[in-house]
């Protein structure tokens, strides 16, 4: 009786570490340069929360050790796209929580990218947001838990 309870007890404790994906980036093969990919979605129904929201890009981030940031964009079949095509400036904000404050940054369009620095990060992990246009359609990416 004893090995029947404590068998179960283990049993039921491990699907209690189970992880079902939900909020998981997207997988390591999405990413072109080694960065943190990422979706671009439609910044209006962002901001009101508007379900479904799928991605109209995809993104990649790279972070340097000096802060320099750099947002490549693509298409649905990963063909980057230029920056310049969409707005000439983006904004990032880095949402650090543990730290309790956000920090905005700006990033510009050059050479077919977008490259700024954002503040330096005591407190890990954060999450860097980044708002651009295309035309007058508000675009945003996020890349949560970033070390």
């Amino acid at each position: 009786m004893k090995t029947l309870i404590l068998t179960l007890g283990l049993l039921l404790g491990v699907n209690s570490f189970a992880h079902e994906g939900h909020g998981d980036p997207l997988p390591a093969s999405a990413s072109k340069y080694g960065g943190t990919p990422g979706l671009v979605v439609d910044g209006d129904k962002m901001e009101k929360k508007v379900e479904p929201n799928p991605g109209l890009y995809k993104a990649e981030l790279m972070r340097s050790q000096d802060g320099t940031v750099r947002l490549y964009l693509f298409d649905s079949d990963m063909k980057k796209l230029k920056a310049e095509d969409f707005s000439a400036q983006a904004q990032g904000v880095v949402d650090n929580t543990k730290a309790g404050k956000k920090e905005n940054f700006s990033l510009k369009a050059q050479k077919g990218i977008f490259i700024g620095k954002m503040p330096k990060q005591k407190k890990h992990p954060y999450n860097i947001y980044v708002s651009f246009t295309k035309g007058t359609q508000k675009l945003f990416a996020a890349f949560d838990g970033l070390d």
